[in-house]
């Protein structure tokens, strides 16, 4: 059997695995998000530990392997006995917008060619800086910063290792090279000792009672189970990503450009990944700020317009623009402009689809997460890609795909861990209207430099 551990923005899923794919156990508890988007290092392994456990307790000898995986851009620093020195900072939080600036040294067009990333505060990289300006006694006396999943790797093993998905979210990690950007870190005067190792997912950490295998990045961890060779996965939870397998870092100006991001996830395995970073977390945002209820029509289009930036999009002139609604008018209802929420969501997803076509063959989509579970969504996002969409019959891709990792690791089979099973949804006939008011929206973005 194998346990995987899934650390997401909204929910922390654990999966007790067979050896033949078949889920044995399976518990899900809130993740501890404070107020100000920040998870506290102790509540988060008190809750961990309490859970495997129980795994052990009922499963002992029969646990082969453990791996963990979850969110990127979320880190914290460590003393030399492992103790938490600060909050976990999350991919929410955006201190560290200011020390950035140090960047502009380098260029954002060499730090692109380094790092296949754009410079963004969510990274770790700002927050280090923002710790090293504010708090420099803690910095100084800190032993290793490391990302959220390395340290519960590191709670349950001592070893302070990453691995190349979760490196790759860093701004710190040389994706041709694969290994810590030493331009940087000069510029940054960041001594490459208070990083932590970097190793290729699927890597044994250590063996005690059974084997700890270092996972990664959630996205591209959970892309592994999937056939991606004429294929482009849609990960659908709290964030939305949209990635594409390539057998070399797609380091273009054709993708800086666009705002997307290049990874690395073993050797000779990278990816592309674009996305909306508050996506599938409207839900939440509709209900509790809006009052309005899941309700949408997947076969009429709303007659208005939303952008998504809920969280901000810079456009080409480096200005953040914010979501706002286009085209009301004394007709337009509360019903309406729940509806064109959800169209402005999936018009945004429509426009990454039609730029990664511009550079990449695929003929299908293949889409899991918690999302999945709303099929009038579904439908309506059918309908707006006019693309058939394959859904995983397995939402927690990324719990599967660590558990292909423990099996590839172990040297078991791993044809069980590949996802096979997948419901179509096609695009109904009356897609020309969402087609039209598509074209209306990719206008609008265009006179906004987006």
């Amino acid at each position: 059997m194998y346990i995987t551990i899934d650390l997401g923005t909204t929910n922390i899923k654990f999966v007790l695995w067979s050896s033949d794919g078949q889920i044995i156990a399976k518990r899900s508890i809130h993740t501890p998000m404070e107020k100000d988007k920040t998870i506290n290092p102790l509540k988060l392994i008190e809750i961990i530990k309490e859970i495997i456990e129980n795994f052990e307790r009922k499963y002992r000898n029969e646990i082969l392997g453990i791996s963990v995986g979850g969110m990127a851009e979320s880190g914290l620093l460590i003393d030399k006995n492992g103790n938490p020195l600060t909050p976990i900072y999350t991919w929410l939080d955006n201190r560290g917008e200011e020390e950035l600036i140090i960047l502009q040294k380098i260029g954002k067009e060499k730090i692109f060619e380094i790092t296949g990333l754009k410079i963004n505060p969510k990274y770790s990289l700002a927050k280090i800086l923002w710790i090293k300006k504010h708090h420099k006694n803690l910095w100084k006396d800190s032993y290793k910063w490391l990302n959220a999943v390395d340290f519960i790797n590191y709670h349950f093993t001592g070893r302070a290792v990453t691995d190349f998905s979760l490196a790759s979210r860093m701004l710190l990690f040389d994706i041709r090279n694969k290994e810590w950007a030493e331009e940087i870190l000069n510029l940054c005067e960041i001594p490459m000792e208070k990083l932590p190792e970097i190793r290729p997912a699927g890597s044994i950490i250590e063996e005690k009672e059974y084997a700890y295998v270092l996972g990664g990045h959630d996205h591209p961890i959970g892309s592994i189970t999937l056939d991606l060779s004429k294929g482009l996965y849609d990960s659908w939870g709290t964030a939305e990503a949209l990635l594409i397998h390539t057998s070399k870092p797609m380091l273009t100006e054709y993708i800086r450009r666009l705002g997307y991001s290049v990874g690395c996830i073993g050797e000779g395995l990278y990816y592309v990944i674009a996305g909306i970073p508050y996506s599938g977390g409207i839900v939440k945002w509709i209900k509790e700020k809006l009052g309005f209820e899941l309700k949408i029509n997947p076969t009429k289009t709303s007659g208005i317009l939303f952008f998504p930036y809920l969280m901000g999009k810079e456009n080409k002139d480096s200005e953040i623009v914010k979501a706002f609604l286009y085209g009301l008018d004394i007709n337009t209802s509360l019903r309406d402009i729940e509806q064109s929420i959800w169209e402005g969501v999936f018009y945004e997803t429509k426009s990454i689809v039609e730029s990664l076509k511009e550079n990449f063959e695929f003929e299908k989509i293949i889409i899991s997460g918690g999302m999945t579970k709303y099929k009038s969504l579904l439908q309506l996002k059918a309908n707006i890609l006019d693309m058939p969409l394959n859904i995983s019959e397995e939402r927690e891709l990324t719990s599967k795909g660590l558990a292909f990792l423990i099996a590839k690791a172990l040297n078991k089979t791993i044809e069980s861990f590949k996802e096979k099973n997948f419901l179509i949804i096609y695009p109904q006939n009356n897609t020309e209207q969402f087609e039209k008011a598509y074209l209306e929206y990719k206008k609008i973005k265009g006179l906004l430099g987006l």
